[in-house]
Parts: structure tokens; C-alpha cells; sequence
């Protein structure tokens, strides 16, 4: 899997929305109100990238991941002397 986002390649975790915090609050109070909580985060849990936790996870394989890879590859490339002159001759002289 690759992220669409940042980029990462990898496997995805598993994140629950809410905080943590406010289950135990819920709990301590009364049952029923914990309860709710606890089970409305089960069912609202999802799988995203570990990095940026956006949702955007494609599979390596399909046409979007390896667009994505190639992307990523391509600015990893490192840029040469030759590059660099031609881009500063363009910028200074306009040729």
C-alpha cells in the first residue's frame, strides 16, 4: 500500500476516532454513557496510513499506486550539476 498523501509505503494501521481520555471520563461517571462511547468508537475505527493518518491508502498494484510510486521516485532522483547550470542560465540570462 502507498500513501496518496505523504507517500509512505507500507502497511496500514488501525485508528478509532474520539480520545481516549473522555472513554475513561465516561466510565468513571456511569455505565451507560461509557458504554455509548465505547461503542460508538468501535464501529467508527478505520484503516489509514501510519505517518499522516489520512485515509488515502492505495494498493501498490493498481494504476493510482503506481503513479504515485513513480511520482515519489522521481523527485528522490538526485539532481545534477548539468540540471542545476541550465536552470540558473534560464533564471539569470533567459535562455
Amino acid at each position: 500500500m502507498i500513501c496518496a498523501h505523504c507517500g509512505y509505503i507500507g502497511k496500514t494501521e488501525r485508528f478509532s476516532k474520539g480520545s481516549y481520555l473522555l472513554e475513561i471520563i465516561l466510565w468513571m461517571m456511569l455505565f451507560v454513557p461509557g458504554t455509548l462511547y465505547t461503542t460508538w468508537r468501535f464501529f467508527n475505527e478505520y484503516h489509514a496510513c501510519p505517518i499522516c493518518r489520512n485515509m488515502t491508502m492505495t494498493p501498490l498494484d493498481s494504476t493510482l499506486g503506481k503513479k504515485i510510486a513513480n511520482e515519489k521516485e522521481r523527485m528522490n532522483e538526485p539532481i545534477t550539476k548539468k540540471e542545476v547550470h541550465n536552470f540558473l542560465a534560464r533564471l539569470f540570462y533567459g535562455k
